[in-house]
């Protein structure tokens, strides 16, 4: 091979194992996100966006669960976005029937990944560092 032949082969190879790497980034976030898509896996943007609003889902919580006004308005009726809004709506619904109910914190994590419309947060630690966690 000559000097140039060899320098694209490097090049390649290291676009390749780039690749790579970010499609093993992108699995791992499709395996710790609420099982929504049953029946294909999604995109890298539907991905990217499950994760925003779960993010934004999980951060309405905290502050729900401290009696605050939730910063983001994340239920939007027109996308497909609302199957998971719905579903951990639902959750945090549940969640403060139980709280109400036994007074008691959130369960601890479970397993996240499973296939059902269930999520399982453990928010105590956050309680007592909310204002370290999030901007107020």
């Amino acid at each position: 091979y000559t000097e140039k032949k060899l320098k694209r082969l490097q090049k390649n190879e290291r676009e390749r194992d780039r690749y790579n790497s970010l499609n093993d980034a992108f699995q791992s976030l499709r395996q710790v996100l609420p099982d929504m898509m049953k029946a294909k896996e999604p995109s890298k943007i539907e991905t990217l966006t499950l994760a925003k609003h779960y993010i934004m889902t999980l951060t309405n919580t905290i502050y729900e669960l401290n009696e605050q006004p939730i910063p983001y308005k994340i239920f939007d009726k027109e996308t497909e976005d609302r199957r998971m809004d719905s579903c951990i709506a639902d959750e945090i619904q549940n969640r403060k029937r139980q709280k109400q109910a036994d007074n008691k914190s959130c369960a601890p994590v479970t397993d996240c990944a499973k296939p059902s419309c269930s999520v399982q947060v453990d928010l105590t630690h956050f309680k007592s560092n909310l204002s370290n966690i999030l901007p107020i």
